[in-house]
């Protein structure tokens, strides 16, 4: 198995996981049949020596219309996220801003620049965001970067780059666009966090996340792509997720029982269901308490690379 990010044979298996249980899992929590998304029997789930990143292959990514039906929660294409807001801090008055995934174009809201271009692959956000007034096109970054070398100062990517059949040419094309001393934003979820943790996390499995990044992965981008890694911030814990993790913690030493499979990120066992419904729970008097000062870190990792001067 060859990673997708650094082209290493360096992977290492970490868990064969029926499809089946996948099905299951969004079944269970979302109502959607995913079955068709797939065309082999197992998936296996595998990380890279070499770089730190954790990949499901064969990459099997969902389609307009799996999107399109998460888009009916509100959450989906979420005006206001904290990453935004981090993110922000990096763009400057005069800058040349380049979008990829940008859904509707709620980024653009947060940012004051000389001009803002986003790309997206859903027909339906990108329907949202001209109808907001914001300039995206519809297209993948490989085909939008041909022809449009060094012409942005930040290329910006907001939770998705998990979503990629392949990182490596996502990222290629992506610091082809950005010009000498530009900067290259990334947020993703961190699996160098409780994410990390998570069983059965149904939007962090395909057809939906295809690669998990780990703090080490994003480190690698820099090596790889030769740019210079300037931040790497972890954003505190989001207030709508603290059932998540108070959940993902306790099932943690749950999962320590015998008979348990302590490291699996599928588990479709009854035993695990019936100590699912423990954790809940569990979890719901945990959120009811007083919030912790300092919130504990969350799920997001904004990583900040610069472009050497020519």
């Amino acid at each position: 198995m060859i990673c997708a990010l650094c082209g290493s044979k360096s992977t290492r298996l970490i868990q064969s996981i029926p499809v089946a249980d996948i099905v299951a899992v969004y079944r269970r929590f979302l109502n959607l049949d995913v079955t068709a998304f797939f065309s082999v029997g197992t998936l296996n789930y595998s990380f890279c020596e070499q770089c730190g990143l954790y990949t499901f292959i064969p990459a099997t990514p969902g389609d307009e219309s799996f999107y399109n039906a998460l888009q009916q929660y509100d959450w989906y294409y979420a005006d206001e996220k904290d990453e935004f807001v981090s993110a922000a801090n990096w763009v400057r008055q005069d800058d040349r801003v380049l979008e990829i995934g940008c859904g509707k174009g709620a980024f653009v809201q947060h940012i004051r620049c000389a001009s803002y271009q986003g790309v997206d692959l859903s027909e339906n956000a990108v329907c949202m965001a001209k109808n907001a007034g914001v300039c995206v096109s519809r297209s993948t970054i490989e085909d939008f970067a041909e022809g449009r070398a060094g012409l942005f100062d930040i290329v910006c990517a907001f939770q998705t780059l998990e979503h990629v059949i392949d990182p490596g040419a996502f990222l290629r094309a992506a610091t082809s666009c950005l010009a000498p001393g530009g900067r290259l934003l990334l947020s993703v979820p961190s699996q160098s966090t409780f994410v990390g943790e998570t069983c059965n996390a149904v939007l962090n499995l395909p057809p939906h996340h295809l690669s998990r990044w780990t703090d080490d992965a994003l480190r690698s981008v820099g090596r790889l792509f030769d740019l210079s890694m300037i931040s790497l911030e972890h954003l505190p814990l989001d207030p709508s997720h603290r059932e998540w993790f108070a959940m993902t913690r306790i099932m943690s030493q749950l999962r320590k029982f015998p008979g348990m499979a302590p490291h699996a990120i599928v588990d479709n066992s009854w035993l695990f269901w019936r100590l699912y419904a423990l954790a809940r729970i569990l979890a719901r008097c945990h959120v009811a308490a007083p919030v912790r000062q300092p919130p504990p870190v969350g799920h997001t990792v904004l990583a900040v690379f610069e472009k050497g001067e020519a």
